[in-house]
């Protein structure tokens, strides 16, 4: 068997071609799979010697110090505004993937003692539809996600399909939900009208806000992992890191003679 591999494939590409291989392998009967064989591991140890490990165009997170920069940015006595406001919130608030939030539909959203429950058909790492179901509280003020959801579906006369809808031209709702490229626009565009580097935003900057302010507030791992579904607490390793790398680390705790 031959395997071409691009120069410009970056490493999780390859790993990812590498795990599906290996995936459809062992569905054959074949265990293990090709991939495990010596000359696969070599390489791939060679390929992340050669690349490195760290995640290459990151995208910074959005805290809540940001989120509320980029919300008041928002003209919310417009259509556009109440939408956007409603779907920024409603990422960061649910740590949602932006494919999980423009795939929501009225149908999804459901109210509960303080707030609404969300139900998440399908993720990235759910293809079979177990489903989830996530909270959200009614804050109240700018950053409640809630209402800002509940402004929205009034103001777009939404009654069922897609909560979260492109518009016309001329200002009125389509029917059609938004493709999950328009989280991120909508994050670099107001990112910029903020004064901050577009560059350093997407559409992920909402989930791990959300993951990035939790750990700052000591939250339980546990409890932030029940939240964002995070398969494991090395997923995690990264935003806790970098939530408070000074308070996080050692140098904080050893101290200097002589020093007050």
């Amino acid at each position: 068997m031959t395997w071409i591999v691009s120069t410009s494939w970056g490493l999780s590409k390859v790993g990812g071609i590498v795990s599906a291989i290996a995936y459809a392998h062992r569905l054959a009967g074949y265990d293990p799979p090709p991939t495990s064989h010596t000359l696969v591991r070599d390489a791939m140890r060679a390929l992340r010697r050669r690349r490195g490990v760290a995640s290459k165009g990151a995208k910074a997170a959005i805290a809540l110090p940001e989120l509320e920069e980029l919300v008041r940015r928002l003209d919310r006595e417009t259509l556009a505004g109440k939408r956007d406001a409603a779907l920024l919130l409603v990422a960061w608030w649910g740590a949602f993937r932006r494919s999980e939030a423009v795939a929501l539909n009225v149908d999804d959203v459901s109210p509960t003692p303080g707030g609404v429950a969300v139900a998440i058909r399908r993720s990235k790492t759910d293809q079979e539809g177990e489903g989830a179901t996530i909270g959200l509280e009614a804050k109240g003020g700018e950053l409640c996600p809630v209402a800002a959801l509940e402004g929205w579906i009034r103001a777009g006369g939404i009654t069922s399909g897609p909560i979260f809808r492109g518009l016309t031209r001329h200002g009125t709702v389509r029917r059609t939900a938004l493709n999950a490229q328009e989280v991120a626009r909508l994050t670099k565009r107001l990112a910029a009208l903020a004064g901050l580097d577009p560059k350093r935003f997407g559409g992920h900057s909402l989930r791990a806000g959300h993951v990035t302010e939790a750990y700052r507030q000591d939250l339980p791992e546990a409890q932030i992992m029940a939240h964002t579904r995070h398969a494991s607490v090395a997923m995690l390793a990264r935003y806790r890191r970098e939530a408070d790398p000074i308070r996080r680390g050692t140098t904080s705790k050893i101290r200097v003679p002589g020093s007050t």
